[in-house]
């Protein structure tokens, strides 16, 4: 039928945001006004691509992998180093920037 021909080969536009994140493992959260430092050993992951629009337009491409269609994200990028971090795992998922 049609219906099955077009979800078939569908096609997904994410509207949202692309943020680069940074996490700090501490052994607790901190208490107001208190500032906690690493642990030595530890790493921190700096600049890791997320958003709610970049993390589901990424998903969707991995679930459009088993099957034919595509992905294109539209949001706003900055011209730092993390706007090339986001840039890059939007396009190594397939999906369109």
């Amino acid at each position: 039928s049609s219906s099955a021909s077009a979800a078939s080969t569908g096609r997904i536009l994410v509207v949202g945001s692309a943020n680069a994140d940074t996490f700090l493992p501490v052994k607790r959260l901190p208490v107001e006004g208190e500032n906690l430092t690493v642990p030595p050993g530890r790493t921190v992951e700096i600049d890791v691509p997320g958003g709610k629009g970049c993390n589901q337009a990424i998903a969707a491409a991995k679930l459009l992998r088993q099957g034919a269609g595509s992905v294109a994200f539209l949001g706003q990028f900055g011209n730092d180093g993390a706007a090339t971090i986001l840039r890059s795992a939007l396009t190594d998922a397939d999906v369109d920037v």
